[in-house]
């Protein structure tokens, strides 16, 4: 095993099987909040030692600040404006150290000095947390991409990336994407592997030399056994509703379709559509007016995951664009979970999950097309057929199963690692 001093020395040699695990990236540990990188952590934690950076709030301060991010508490802002960064132990194997000072404000790509001290920050910040430990080396699973330099001023014994969106594209951004590519790029170089959550995610990444592989946007079925065991959740706008309930959880932004809902909203009349999630403001005009739709604004996950069990069907209807391209859905595997057939907008995810299981989910391009696969899946019935289709897809989108197969690789990427030593 190789020693390491304060700044580092990149990638080292472990004949340890059990090296504890840093995940850098994502947002707040919460059963509210459902990512990719909290679920994964999560799972991690039922077998390793685990240190979760991550920031707070949905994003950076700066973003609430501008009024992009949820409501805050003023005192709470300044505390994380203000705080240092302390890892701080949640679980029997897990720590968690948000973003805290300075780096918290900011995007984290830019401006340049600020993206180099979080780099800093964060190193020396797991480089104390390893040394309290007694450890040497650690393993490292990447989510953010604007901070490549980690995997060569951390002690690691294998790194991954677990690309979960098209980051240079995602709605909202104020750091051009060539910077975000960029910073990107020479992540994908730096570590042992990259997994991307989506078909969409492949092209751009590969350079026929770094190893990539698909995997999903999965779900926590241990916690949607929970939840689910709970009656369904009462949600007063559906009180005295009869017809077909039609719905929608997740973020509402400007990645959703709007001009087909309002259509398929007019057009079925007698159907509810139901919006889980937050800003219902971006929502046009002419929804909030229709009396067969209904929003609920922000829900806590497992709250959500309740008011899912009153749809009907399942939709997923964002516009075909580079973000979306990119995007792998995890309502798409708490629909699945939830019994519910599902309609989906054509991207490489939602096409490839109906490639595989035709029955569990159809892919749909305009109002005409859309109605008609509403139509059929309300009037459908849950055959044996279809129960095993769906089955078929949420096995491979659990999150235990994806886990499994990243620790399985990182620790493959070790072994390789102290065998060439």
């Amino acid at each position: 095993m190789t020693a390491w001093g304060p700044q580092g020395v990149g990638p080292v040699a472990s004949s340890r099987p059990d090296l504890p695990i840093v995940v850098v990236g994502g947002y707040d540990y919460s059963i509210a909040m459902n990512q990719v990188s909290t679920i994964t952590v999560r799972e991690l934690a039922r077998e390793r030692t685990v240190l979760y950076l991550h920031s707070e709030l949905g994003g950076s301060l700066l973003s609430v600040l501008q009024g992009r991010g949820r409501y805050v508490e003023p005192g709470r802002v300044a505390r994380i404006a203000a705080g240092g960064m302390r890892p701080r132990r949640v679980e029997e194997r897990l720590w968690i150290a948000p973003l805290r000072g300075p780096v918290a404000y900011a995007p984290l790509a830019y401006p340049e000095p600020l993206r180099r001290h979080a780099v800093s920050v964060l190193t020396d910040v797991v480089h104390g947390w390893l040394r309290d430990r007694g450890e040497e080396a650690c393993l490292l699973l990447c989510y953010w991409p604007e901070l490549p330099e980690l995997v060569q001023s951390l002690p690691v014994a294998a790194s991954a990336y677990d690309c979960t969106d098209d980051h240079a594209t995602m709605p909202g951004r104020v750091v051009p994407a060539a910077r975000v590519r960029a910073l990107e790029e020479r992540l994908l170089d730096a570590v042992d592997r990259t997994w991307v959550v989506s078909p969409g995610l492949l092209e751009e990444r590969d350079d026929g030399h770094r190893r990539l592989e698909v995997a999903a946007s999965p779900i926590d079925l241990r916690l949607f056994e929970r939840v689910s065991a709970e009656p369904p959740m009462a949600l007063p706008g559906l009180d005295g509703r009869t017809g077909p309930v039609i719905g929608y959880a997740g973020g509402l932004t400007e990645r959703m379709n709007w001009t087909l809902l309002e259509a398929l909203a007019e057009r079925r009349p007698d159907w509810t559509f139901l919006f889980v999630g937050h800003d219902p403001v971006a929502a046009p005009r002419a929804l909030h007016r229709r009396e067969n739709v209904v929003f609920t604004g922000l829900l806590p996950y497992d709250r959500a995951l309740r008011a899912i069990a009153r749809f009907d069907v399942g939709v997923i209807p964002v516009r075909t664009g580079a973000f979306s391209h990119g995007n792998s859905f995890l309502k798409l595997a708490d629909y699945l979970a939830s019994g519910l057939p599902v309609v989906a907008s054509d991207v490489p995810d939602t096409a490839a999950a109906a490639a595989r299981a035709p029955e569990a989910i159809t892919v749909a391009t305009g109002t005409d097309a859309w109605l008609a696969a509403l139509d059929a899946a309300v009037a459908g019935t849950s055959t044996d057929d279809v129960r095993r289709a769906r089955q078929l897809l949420l096995e491979e989108r659990t999150n235990e199963r994806r886990v499994a197969a990243l620790v399985a690789a990182l620790e493959e990427d070790r072994m390789a690692r102290a065998q060439d030593a």
